[in-house]
């Protein structure tokens, strides 16, 4: 027997190869989360059980974090939480939401910043005579 025109055929199902039952596309339910990753408030819309290495990489674009072992063993996708090295491949969106998320890039970005001082004379730090001056001693 044919279809009718416009009419899917209805005896067609198909099944999922690995439970042998017909397959619903998963419905994931969005959530707006408030992320300040290097300094930068920025907002983003997805999955909370999403891992935070694919929203930084993906949606923000951030190429620091790198995806490699994906069981948080090899440290490609390190980045400091509150301070805290954490692994983004293995952090759920909803727990890095509303947190201080630094990567990797912006330290090297730091450190650089703070060679170059050093290569041109100058210092990140107060120099001592100055702290005299200030009442220090």
């Amino acid at each position: 027997m044919g279809t009718f025109p416009g009419r899917p055929d209805r005896r067609r199902v198909r099944l999922c190869p690995h439970l042998g039952a017909a397959s619903k596309p998963q419905r994931t339910i969005n959530e707006t989360f408030l992320l300040t990753v290097n300094g930068q408030s920025r907002t983003v819309t997805t999955d909370p059980q999403r891992p935070l290495l694919q929203v930084l990489r993906e949606d923000l674009k951030l190429t620091g974090p790198k995806g490699g072992c994906g069981e948080g063993r090899c440290g490609a996708c390190t980045v400091l939480i509150d301070g805290k090295r954490q692994h983004s491949c293995l952090l759920p969106m909803k727990e890095a939401a509303g947190k201080a998320i630094t990567t990797m890039a912006a330290i090297d970005r730091l450190v650089h910043h703070a060679i170059i001082l050093e290569f041109n004379g100058e210092s990140m730090r107060v120099p001592r005579d100055k702290e005299k001056d200030k009442g220090g001693g």
